[in-house]
């Protein structure tokens, strides 16, 4: 099947190649792709019950977002789990370990929290990050209208544009 279109199309050929340049005298193929400074955008996590959304921040070597206040998981046995401030994880860690029986196994205090989220100051806006990320390069391919994200792994994430998403050219 293939094949055949293959053949139709060399023997009927496309009803416009132009066999000149087309583009404006202005416009060059630099245009295209643009080195991105850093990207902010909304993100979410399917869970069985519910879906949360999150901001997330790229950034590139120099565009790091200045961090006012760090938010904590405490991860102990204690409920409710909530986000609190870190001493007040250690405090409510220590006064587990206060209640715990005899012979049972103390959890191991300075350890018990867990970085949930930043509070970042990005030019001037503070904003609530739950991943920051610094990455190698960020790159806008505008014709398309997307987003390709190289991380420290040489992994690369696209990202399509959306209007929850915000970014800065170098």
């Amino acid at each position: 099947m293939i094949r055949r279109l293959i053949i139709l199309l060399l023997i009927v050929g496309c009803d416009y190649a132009p066999t000149e340049h087309t583009h404006d005298a202005e416009y060059t193929h630099e245009d295209e792709i643009k080195d991105v400074a850093w990207l902010s955008r909304i993100d979410s996590l399917m869970l069985p019950t519910e879906t949360i959304l999150y901001q997330y921040y790229n950034y590139t070597e120099g565009y790091e977002p200045m961090v006012i206040d760090t938010v904590f998981w405490c991860n102990s046995a204690y409920t409710p789990p909530y986000l609190h401030s870190y001493d007040y994880c250690i405090q409510m860690c220590e006064e587990q370990n206060e209640e715990l029986p005899d012979g049972a196994m103390p959890l191991n205090c300075p350890e018990e929290p867990n970085v949930a989220f930043f509070i970042s100051s990005l030019q001037g806006d503070t904003t609530t990050y739950v991943l920051t990320d610094s990455v190698m390069s960020i790159s806008h391919f505008v014709t398309p209208n997307y987003f390709e994200i190289i991380d420290a792994n040489s992994n690369i994430n696209t990202i399509i544009y959306s209007d929850y998403i915000k970014y800065e050219y170098k």
